[in-house]
């Protein structure tokens, strides 16, 4: 019953790492952006040039995207501030985003107090644009690495977390194997090392996206994904995890 419990704790108490949630969410956010915009008839109405009469929904519409805005950035900053860990050289580029954070707020405040004034359709339009062409050519450009460099942290610390589980597991292999009557280890067994594998290739790939984004940071162009390095490396740890949660049914079918 013991080791059914020490199991137990290893392989059920803490679930599965989600994947990470950096780039979803900010996906939702440009979304929810476009969908205002365009619901509003805003966007489209400064690609065509055509200038809508309504002053009050077109400032209304502003006020939405630079809201959602906000939302975007103040997540991004929650995020880069709950990491915890961090390494010197990684608690350095921490520090450098936060201060980048706060330069775009600045900017994102300076655009919403100008939003706010009594101005009419033109004035309402040419912020617009100016808006635009910032997300496009500064903001976006500047936010991805923060992204980047979250999900890569987020990643070796599930990486972490699932390694402490599996060596908890493995250093009572031998008393494992004799808590099953007659030698019925190996489906358990077989499960460790399959958790090992995943788990060693989950690393490999971890490894694979700090070094993309250490090109990134030096302003090269990586041969690879580091997205499609940490969905692999999360999908990996989840399988691990499964593996655990396999493993901790037979022991306790014991």
């Amino acid at each position: 019953m013991a080791l059914a419990f020490a199991c137990r704790t290893h392989a059920e108490e803490i679930p599965p790492p989600a994947r990470t949630i950096v780039t979803a969410s900010s996906q939702g956010i440009t979304s929810g952006i476009e969908n205002l915009a365009e619901s509003l008839d805003f966007l489209s109405a400064i690609k065509s040039s055509k200038k809508p009469t309504d002053a009050i929904a077109l400032q209304t519409a502003l006020n939405g995207v630079i809201s959602l805005s906000e939302e975007e950035i103040g997540n991004l900053e929650s995020q880069l501030r709950s990491l915890g860990g961090l390494r010197s050289d990684d608690e350095t580029v921490r520090e450098e985003y936060l201060d980048r954070i706060a330069t775009l707020m600045g900017r994102i405040g300076m655009m919403k107090a100008d939003a706010n004034r009594n101005i009419d359709v033109n004035e309402i339009l040419k912020i617009a644009r100016n808006m635009k062409e910032w997300r496009d050519t500064v903001y976006a450009p500047r936010v991805r690495p923060m992204i980047d460099f979250i999900a890569v942290m987020q990643s070796a610390k599930a990486i972490l977390t699932a390694h402490e589980r599996l060596i908890a597991i493995a250093k009572n292999e031998k008393k494992i194997r004799g808590f099953f009557a007659g030698g019925r280890a190996a489906p358990f067994l077989k499960l460790l090392k399959k958790a090992q594998g995943e788990i060693a290739q989950a690393t490999d790939m971890s490894e694979e996206a700090k070094r993309l984004f250490a090109l990134e940071r030096a302003g090269n162009e990586g041969d690879g994904s580091i997205d499609a390095a940490i969905e692999g490396s999360n999908a990996l740890v989840n399988a691990a995890y499964d593996d655990f949660v396999a493993m901790s049914k037979l022991v306790k079918r014991q």
